[in-house]
């Protein structure tokens, strides 16, 4: 969910403000907001994904909270925001 949420800034303008809510959320109920695997393989697996489509995945990103929609991402584009997270 951090995961979709920083993605969702960068491409979707959704406000820092909204992130940081939803990781205190996360952190309230004791819940991992870190990428602590292996980003090489969270990234292959997203290349296995049912909604990839050539070179890009449909991804679900937020507006705000409570109101998503997807757009599509460019997986080396996927990749390098994985690696930032």
């Amino acid at each position: 969910m951090v995961a979709a949420a920083k993605i969702s800034e960068k491409y979707n303008q959704l406000p820092p403000e909204q992130t940081n809510r939803l990781i205190r959320l996360i952190n309230d109920y004791r819940l991992p907001v870190t990428l602590e695997s292996d980003k090489e393989a969270v990234f292959n697996i997203f290349r296995l994904d049912k909604k990839r489509e050539k070179d890009h995945i449909h991804f679900v990103l937020l507006n705000r909270i409570g109101e998503a929609i997807t757009k599509p991402i460019l997986l080396d584009e996927l990749k390098q925001i994985l690696q930032e997270i």
